[in-house]
């Protein structure tokens, strides 16, 4: 079976998703722990802003462990963790995945950064050996699918960015001739952001960041001043904007950073990083408003309106794309591997309706651990059958 967890903006607050960000160590852990299960032949692991998803193609279900997984990785109870996953199988899951990919389920209706996003967690899946075939089959026809429904509908012909949205909105906010904009990063939303504001307006840009390469990069690019983040001090006296797009494991902008500046004028600071980089007490101070992905929603939503007619022809596209390629890739390969389970269950059953009947004063736990016993060397017996099919899938 294809079955797909998710966490997503549609069913999670920031507060949650912010704490889906997967280091490279942490995926590393993800990958061996579903490498440890010899019933999931192939995994992809999705990780963005916005979402937290985990393919599997397994014979087996897997939401007792894939649940506990995510538990312990990102530190939810139990009660808190079941609102927010949602669980898909089969051709709901094939669905959920095309209409991510094609960015019906972005928070901007089909945004094409998404697209990217899934070619590199499948991408990164293969470079570490854990797409089978039906995996594989899957993702290239999705990708090429999302691209064909790109270009055919126009959808992105007029693009819209968060960056960009979050700075009309400022703009409309502050209502003054020229804005003192600071940009916090110098990576893909920070240069949507820069390539907007110069081009639309006179506003003076300052981009801060760590890497002087990418300050350099940008500088050459675009009309703007380049420092280091060190200095965001100073560059704190006489910003009306502060747009924050930095990729940080704790706020970088606190309260106590911001509440001794010498000039007490407005200041606006919209924070588009997850986790969030702006402390959330920020927006307490005095002269200051702060604003994150989940005070933008109503913005979005009113930029997402026009897209709608676009977005509903390839929603019905997927829907008639969907059963043929769940059929064509999954039907028909699963019917060996459920054929080789239900074998190693009838077996077991025999065996054990064998032992009651040869040993009939056994205790139930007696029984248990015989049953156990015997379910494990049913496994070894067929694992190198198993192995096989695997191997099959993988090629």
């Amino acid at each position: 079976m294809i079955q797909l967890f998710t966490i997503n903006h549609e069913r999670a607050p920031l507060l949650v998703r912010e704490q889906l960000a997967l280091t490279d160590k942490c995926l590393v852990e993800w990958q061996e722990a579903l490498d440890s299960q010899a019933s999931i032949s192939g995994s992809v692991l999705l990780s963005t802003c916005h979402r937290f998803e985990c393919y599997l193609h397994t014979t087996t279900n897997q939401t007792s462990f894939i649940k506990e997984k995510m538990r312990s990785c990102f530190n939810f109870n139990g009660d808190q963790f079941d609102r927010f996953v949602d669980v898909k199988t089969e051709q709901l899951a094939v669905q959920h995945l095309y209409e991510v990919t094609t960015g019906l389920q972005a928070a901007i209706k089909g945004e094409t950064q998404i697209l990217g996003q899934v070619k590199q967690a499948y991408f990164a899946a293969q470079a570490n050996g854990s797409t089978d075939k039906e995996i594989h089959r899957l993702f290239q026809s999705v990708l090429h699918f999302a691209k064909d429904m790109h270009k055919k509908t126009g959808i992105n012909n007029h693009p819209i960015s968060l960056s960009r949205m979050a700075y009309q909105f400022a703009a409309e906010k502050l209502s003054k001739e020229r804005l003192a904009v600071v940009i916090l990063g110098a990576g893909k939303m920070a240069k949507l952001a820069i390539e907007y504001i110069t081009g639309t307006s006179n506003d003076t840009v300052t981009v801060l960041n760590r890497s002087k390469e990418a300050l350099m990069t940008l500088n050459q690019q675009f009309d703007v001043t380049v420092a280091d983040l060190s200095t965001v001090s100073d560059q704190l006296e006489n910003a009306d904007l502060i747009i924050s797009t930095l990729n940080v494991d704790q706020p970088f902008l606190t309260a106590s950073m911001l509440q001794f500046r010498s000039r007490k004028k407005p200041l606006m600071i919209i924070d588009l990083s997850v986790p969030r980089s702006v402390e959330a007490s920020v927006g307490l101070l005095e002269e200051i408003s702060s604003y994150n992905l989940d005070d933008l929603a109503a913005v979005i939503d009113h930029h997402t309106y026009l897209r709608r007619d676009k977005a509903d022809l390839i929603q019905q596209a997927i829907e008639r794309a969907v059963p043929e390629v769940y059929r064509t890739v999954f039907q028909q390969s699963e019917e060996a591997l459920k054929t080789l389970f239900t074998t190693k269950s009838q077996h077991l059953d025999q065996l054990m309706t064998s032992v009651a009947n040869k040993l009939p004063g056994l205790t139930a736990r007696e029984q248990q651990v015989i049953e156990d016993h015997l379910s494990y060397a049913l496994h070894l017996n067929l694992k190198p059958t198993l192995d096989e099919l695997k191997k099959m899938n993988k090629q």
